[in-house]
């Protein structure tokens, strides 16, 4: 959490994200790109913008809940052993991330 709130003061302050690596490669746009500006503009109330810079951004706030509790179990039972981790999961936020860069590159 704290990386996200250096990225975002980070962005905030010079205007510049973290440049993606799978685009650079492949010439394709990933799920995540346009998250940190959107990111920016769901902070700042500003709806419309983030969903120009990436529909993923607002479609995904009820799963990004989910992924903070996810993230939450797996420390949980990294440190405890508790046995309520779920490897589907973590699949059902793959599949999501896989389904949007494929229809957002089409």
């Amino acid at each position: 959490m704290a990386a996200l709130s250096a990225l975002l003061v980070s962005y905030h302050l010079t205007g510049h994200g973290l440049p993606c690596l799978f685009r650079a490669l492949t010439g394709y746009l990933c799920p995540g790109c346009g998250m940190t500006r959107a990111a920016v503009a769901i902070l700042g109330e500003d709806f419309a913008k983030a969903w120009q810079y990436t529909p993923l951004s607002l479609t995904l706030l009820p799963v990004f809940a989910f992924y903070l509790l996810y993230i939450y179990k797996t420390g949980r039972y990294i440190r405890k052993g508790e046995e309520d981790f779920k490897l589907g999961e973590s699949v059902f936020l793959l599949l999501i991330a896989i389904c949007f860069a494929i229809a957002r590159n089409l």
